[in-house]
């Protein structure tokens, strides 16, 4: 899972410029609307603040500092150490109040526990991995994937089929009958060429190319 820099942009209708408008006209903007329409537009205009944040550098330092002191504590196996609890509360006091604090600026009166709980019946409308981060404040389990895959990531453990497979050479064995020759090939200047299969490595490749390599 790549977690941190986020390629993907809202598929949602342009958000409005509410900062531009004056309290009054933002009340009465949202007077003449339906109260669907009005979370609707909150919704969408809570998550590019939030798109907007973690873009940026500073968060990104944050988030990145917090993740490269941490990640070598996490290990993939069913056991949970004690460490882990004290990790994810920090994560929560460190990345989820920054987020909060900053949108709270740009929205007075912002509750992330609110957006969390509309966060459940929309989680399609986000990106995935702005979802994930945002998970990871209330969901332990998935605060351990997101450390795990960081730590993959930073010690090189990513997808590269080339390691699931190994070269066996099809020329005649000693005796044994030649193989059948490849499409396209055959012999030249009557000598047999050899040929040559790419097979899979024992167990075969079992990796997705999100997840971890164990």
């Amino acid at each position: 899972m790549r977690t941190w820099n986020i390629p993907c942009k809202m598929a949602t209708a342009a958000v409005p410029e509410f900062d531009d408008l004056e309290p009054m006209d933002f009340q009465e903007e949202m007077l003449g609307s339906s109260n669907s329409s009005i979370a609707d537009t909150k919704f969408d205009v809570t998550v590019g603040y939030i798109e907007e944040i973690i873009m940026d550098e500073e968060f990104q330092d944050l988030q990145n500092n917090f993740l490269d002191k941490y990640y070598v504590e996490f290990e993939d196996t069913e056991e949970n150490k004690f460490v882990y609890t004290d990790i994810h509360k920090e994560w929560v006091e460190t990345i989820e109040k920054y987020l909060e604090t900053n949108l709270a600026r740009k929205m007075p009166g912002f509750h992330m526990q609110e957006f969390a709980q509309a966060l459940e019946s929309r989680k399609d409308e986000v990106c995935g991995e702005i979802f994930d981060m945002l998970v990871s404040f209330t969901d332990f389990l998935a605060f351990k994937e997101l450390m795990l895959d960081y730590r993959a990531e930073k010690e090189g453990r990513s997808i590269d089929l080339l390691e699931d497979l190994v070269i066996t050479s099809m020329s005649k064995p000693a005796g044994g009958a030649a193989p059948a020759p490849a499409v396209g090939g055959g012999s030249r200047q009557g000598t047999t060429q050899p040929q040559l299969a790419v097979l899979p490595a024992a167990g075969g490749s079992k990796h997705s190319s999100k997840h971890r390599v164990k």
